[in-house]
């Protein structure tokens, strides 16, 4: 499933939402105390298709700074992976800190995606409130 959502939003297809839902399913399965590793192969599509959707996920975000944070998002993602790829050994050398700032910036994207997929929604309800606002004056002028 996450690596369907990240291809996804690599080809263009709703990025917003894809990324969004691609985010939520990696952040549910790192909950997972004992998640087993993830293997090599899985990391690398898995990366791979992150940096593949790289730009379709960088030109939601126009202004610079907003870049910039999104791209630590994507980083911070992309070490989530190969966190998950390593041996609990591995995983030990990591301070909490620093996977929780990597989970902290991966989850702001995810949350600044969400944004974006909500306030799609509430322009697409306004279009449709106007239409049949602008409908229903037509229709009763005709009358």
């Amino acid at each position: 499933m996450l690596l369907h959502y990240l291809r996804l939003a690599g080809e263009g297809e709703d990025v917003a939402f894809n990324l969004s839902t691609a985010l939520c399913v990696l952040h549910e399965i790192l909950k997972c105390r004992a998640l087993p590793s993830l293997g090599t192969e899985d990391r690398d599509r898995l990366i791979d298709a992150i940096e593949a959707a790289q730009p379709e996920i960088l030109s939601l975000f126009p202004r610079s700074a907003e870049r910039a944070l999104a791209l630590r998002g994507l980083e911070a993602t992309q070490g989530l992976i190969s966190h998950w790829a390593e041996t609990p050994m591995e995983r030990a050398r990591y301070s909490a800190e620093i996977r929780a700032d990597m989970l902290a910036l991966s989850r702001h994207l995810r949350n600044a995606a969400h944004n974006l997929c909500l306030l799609a929604e509430v322009s697409a309800r306004a279009e449709f409130y106007q239409r049949n606002t602008l409908h229903a004056y037509a229709t009763r002028g005709a009358a």
